[in-house]
């Protein structure tokens, strides 16, 4: 269950618990004894790390400032200090273990990598990734998740359900190795964006563009998926069916290796002018069908 939350006096009580991303490391006072949430393959290197505090060891005064300065950034749209606020009934060291646990990604043959769930526009997009018993796996004794992002705060409720001790993150890999190319593109359009609602819609829609660009075309590299995403947001959503862009893209698959060709460097022959032909064209071909467009 998603519903919108507001920042009231009551806040830190009902989400007493908050992650807070490694960038902001220099932000939070010594007094506030955060303490990394770090997988053991990091060893002692815990510097991009996230980091959780117990807001019962901050005093009312610095809680009183740390919701006017959310506060803030919220009405700005700004990315908020706290990344994730959590609800959980369990005591700190049990939670820290949880995050811990689920920070890892174990991957075969290949070194473990860090699964960014506290980031706040990847997390409000893992419901419809991961699904209810991912999200339930993910929370595990957390209640509740308030995250603030592009204006708004949300709670996102553990659905807990039933199949999440059956539920195995590799089987999503794709789409968690997708997130890298799909935040980016989503980034280029924030200002744009309504809200959480919007952006998971936008990621959505990103993510069939991207396995579209993966199986037609065979593009793997992340920044020519990111500008192939960009293309179909700016231009038109078909704009790989215009013959200016099957010729490139034939010229493409044609290549060699030794031709270190990628799609970057070929759409950069194309200027604003041609973007807009290309658009107008398809356009006007959807109007003539009578499709939306």
């Amino acid at each position: 269950m998603i519903e919108a939350i507001e920042l009231e006096h009551r806040f830190f009580e009902r989400y007493p618990y908050l992650i807070v991303d490694a960038k902001r490391r220099e932000e939070i006072p010594a007094s506030w004894a955060a303490v990394p949430i770090a997988p053991i393959f990091l060893g002692n290197d815990t510097a991009r790390c996230p980091l959780l505090i117990d807001t019962a060891a901050i005093s009312a005064v610095e809680r009183n400032a740390l919701l006017e300065r959310l506060a803030t950034e919220t009405a700005a749209r700004e990315e908020t200090f706290v990344s994730l606020a959590l609800t959980c009934a369990k005591s700190f060291a049990r939670l820290r273990r949880h995050l811990i646990q689920r920070i890892e990604i174990p991957r075969y043959k290949e070194p473990s990598r860090q699964f960014r769930y506290f980031d706040p526009g990847t997390f409000i997009q893992l419901p419809d990734v991961i699904g209810p018993a991912g999200i339930s796996w993910l929370l595990g004794p957390i209640d509740a998740v308030a995250v603030g992002w592009l204006g708004e705060w949300q709670r996102y409720a553990n659905p807990m359900h039933a199949d999440a001790d059956h539920f195995r993150l590799r089987e999503h890999m794709d789409a968690l190795l997708a997130f890298s190319v799909v935040n980016r593109v989503l980034m280029t359009q924030r200002a744009s964006l309504r809200g959480q609602q919007d952006w998971r819609d936008k990621a959505n829609a990103t993510r069939a563009i991207v396995d579209h660009a993966l199986a037609t075309y065979g593009l793997d590299q992340r920044d020519d998926l990111i500008a192939f995403a960009c293309h179909a947001w700016q231009w038109h959503r078909a704009f790989d069916s215009h013959p200016t862009l099957q010729t490139l893209l034939a010229k493409l698959a044609a290549a060699s290796p030794e031709d270190k060709l990628d799609y970057r460097q070929l759409t950069t022959h194309l200027d604003k002018a041609d973007w807009q032909k290309i658009a107008e064209d398809l356009h006007a071909a959807t109007t003539a069908e009578g499709k939306p467009q």
